[in-house]
């Protein structure tokens, strides 16, 4: 049986998240952040109605006119909100090597809530005059923060698919933000997710077009002689490391 302070907690827990998605408008950022920490409760119920308030739940479960009436908020404002809300975003450093900033699940939701605002979106706004502080740029920064080594595999693959799925709206601000970041996309090629590898290598592609032509045709080189039967065994290294290992640049 559980104790009187827990049973309170979840208690307390449900009313924050019914409320949340009965008082408040879709488009609301703080309800639905709420929603999205909801979203990584140890309780059944209080998941599947964070999940629902981000209209994110399976469509079988469901009903038709939640998932046609949903008004998402605007991806300006509700990454505006994630990042008033966790100022930890604002650091670029190796993400690869820090601790995810949310829970997996908490991950999961935000992502697939916030490409839904995303595809939803019409703002002139995300392309701003300085693409660094972009709001694109800002959802790179989430994604990147995702593929931390404590990240499961979805939620990497998610997050490298969900790049991909950015670069075909925006793709001279993807490709020349990874431009520089090349062995990076490369350690991901040995991802044990299948989906994360096939997405890291759509978005090296995607990357290689802001090359100059002769690195391009280095990066170019340098995969293919990894299927050279001859190839150096020590290469083979740079396959079989785990992708957020710091190895050194193959050769």
């Amino acid at each position: 049986m559980d104790p009187p302070v827990f049973i309170e907690q979840i208690e307390v827990r449900f009313s924050a998240v019914r409320w949340a998605t009965t008082l408040y408008d879709t488009r609301h950022c703080p309800s639905r952040y709420i929603c999205m920490l909801g979203a990584s409760d140890v309780k059944l119920d209080i998941r599947e109605m964070a999940l629902t308030g981000l209209n994110l739940l399976n469509d079988e479960r469901q009903s038709s006119a939640i998932a046609i009436d949903f008004n998402y908020p605007d991806v300006v404002e509700i990454l505006d909100y994630i990042y008033s809300q966790e100022p930890q975003l604002l650091h670029s450093n190796d993400h690869r090597q820090g601790k995810l900033l949310f829970p997996p699940k908490t991950f999961l939701a935000m992502i697939k809530f916030l490409m839904k605002c995303f595809k939803a979106s019409d703002s002139p706004d995300l392309l701003q005059e300085d693409p660094s502080h972009s709001p694109v740029a800002k959802m790179c920064v989430v994604l990147e923060h995702a593929m931390s080594y404590e990240g499961s595999s979805e939620l990497h693959a998610l997050a490298v698919k969900s790049l991909v799925d950015i670069s075909s709206r925006q793709p001279k601000l993807v490709s020349s933000r990874y431009a520089n970041r090349l062995h990076w996309l490369k350690t991901l090629l040995s991802h044990v997710d299948s989906d994360a590898r096939e997405a890291a290598a759509r978005l090296l592609g995607i990357t290689s077009s802001a090359l100059s032509s002769s690195a391009a045709l280095n990066l170019l080189s340098e995969l293919t002689s990894t299927l050279d039967p001859n190839h150096p065994p020590r290469d083979s290294i740079c396959v079989k490391q785990p992708w957020w290992s710091e190895i050194p640049e193959c050769p």
